[in-house]
């Protein structure tokens, strides 16, 4: 059962990113599948609890997130909407993580599950290619704006922005060598739709976002140079395939021309200043928050906005704004306190170095998005937590995973001490 509950997270994980892909034109087929996983996990319920690094840290988080929801739902003109997000948020938040540290119990393991949710970014990547070859409307719920912005398999440029920068970071942290398997070839064809996905999406903050996260991964691995030489080529080479889909446009700029336009050094139109809109939602939401410190406005979609449809572009500040003071220090907790707990725990491996650099896109682009519900801003985070129970487990002093004495799949430092104890009963003899 539990072997089905890993294979059912892998796919859970590979469709999250594919925002666009839904049951019903309603409930995700990734989050479905990845709350599938969950129940098929609880039926194995382990014998004892699983606590990795910071899990005290992330209980008090989860406390103070639930009670400001609550008071936020309270208030909310959609009570309903707004417990709904809450549940999203505390699954993303609590159970997620819960699953992953289970399910992921070996370095390849966590491997496997970054290299799934990047293809599946690289998949939303391809999306905007789909879209420049067959029309705005080939994907259903997906958009191209007036400025010739592909959203790719999101129903939104800025989804497709943050989504498709971790299709970037994460493929390219988890490539261990230059070789021709399987795994290098799948991280290369997820690093290129990612690139496309990212250009073609005009997200600034999703570009800045992969460039500090690449280079987070240059500082943590030192790739020697030969390691970089196909990476680059398929860096540059997306760059400028894209760049040339944007010309065919007509309409879109280029990314340095969308770096400029976004900080309204070039923009003609105000609204385009997409750095001076932010900055407004930042000053909106704050006032807000200063008016309903403890209660907020309410979780749902329709309490988020305070410019038109517009809502606070920061994670923290919009969590402040609609959930109140308990449900932003919990958030906080979760996402930067855990964060530093990871970091503690960093190690040379390759699931290490990528999960630390997507975790940096992930806070980075959420600084100017409402991301605090989004699963693609939470699972890099889980990934992270994952990879600091693994680490903190090579002592072989601290057991986070449950015993099971009735499955063939031994932890590998499990199998370390056994073959040690063997070894030391033959020589005794």
């Amino acid at each position: 059962m539990r072997g089905l509950a890993y294979i059912t997270f892998l796919l859970g994980l590979t469709l999250a990113p594919i925002l666009t892909l839904r049951i019903g034109g309603g409930i995700n087929v990734g989050d479905a599948l990845l709350a599938l996983s969950a129940f098929l996990l609880v039926l194995t319920f382990p014998a004892r609890r699983c606590n990795p690094p910071g899990h005290r840290l992330r209980f008090y988080a989860t406390i103070l997130v639930a009670f400001g929801g609550l008071f936020a739902s309270s208030v909310s003109e959609a009570p309903v909407d707004s417990l709904f997000v809450l549940i999203r948020v505390i699954y993303v938040m609590t159970i997620l993580p819960w699953q992953a540290i289970i399910l992921l119990n070996t370095q390849r393991r966590l491997s496997n599950a970054i290299l799934a949710f990047a293809i599946g970014a690289g998949i939303t990547g391809y999306g905007t290619l789909v879209q420049y070859t067959l029309g705005a409307d080939a994907i259903p719920g997906a958009i191209v704006t007036s400025a010739g912005r592909y959203s790719g398999f999101t129903g939104h440029v800025s989804d497709a922005g943050g989504i498709t920068a971790l299709a970037v970071v994460l493929s390219i942290g988890s490539i261990e060598k230059w070789n021709v398997s399987i795994r290098t070839l799948l991280n290369y064809f997820a690093l290129f739709g990612g690139v496309i996905g990212l250009v073609l999406s005009g997200s600034v903050a999703g570009m800045l976002s992969a460039m500090m996260g690449i280079a987070a991964v240059l500082l943590l691995r030192g790739f020697k140079l030969v390691h970089l030489v196909f990476p680059s080529v398929l860096l540059i080479g997306g760059l400028y395939v894209s760049t040339i889909l944007q010309e065919g446009t007509k309409i879109a700029l280029s990314p340095v021309e969308r770096l400029l336009q976004a900080t309204g050094i070039s923009a003609s139109d105000r609204s385009l200043n997409t750095a001076a809109s932010r900055q407004e939602t930042y000053k909106l939401g704050f006032q807000g928050f200063l008016e309903n410190p403890l209660t907020g406005e309410g979780l749902d979609p329709g309490s988020a906005s305070v410019i038109g449809e517009l809502g606070v572009h920061n994670f923290l500040l919009a969590a402040a704004y609609q959930g109140g003071s308990l449900f932003v220090v919990g958030i906080g907790l979760a996402a930067l306190g855990g964060g530093l707990v990871a970091w503690a725990h960093r190690s040379k491996q390759h699931a290490s170095n990528a999960a630390i650099s997507g975790a940096l896109v992930s806070i980075t682009f959420a600084m100017s998005a409402p991301s605090f519900y989004n699963r693609y801003f939470w699972i890099p985070l889980t990934f992270l937590i994952v990879h600091a129970a693994l680490t903190s487990d090579t002592d072989g002093r601290n057991r986070y995973w449950p015993r099971t004495p009735k499955t063939s799949e031994t932890r590998p430092i499990d199998t370390l001490i056994n073959n040690h104890s063997s070894s030391q009963k033959l020589n005794s003899q």
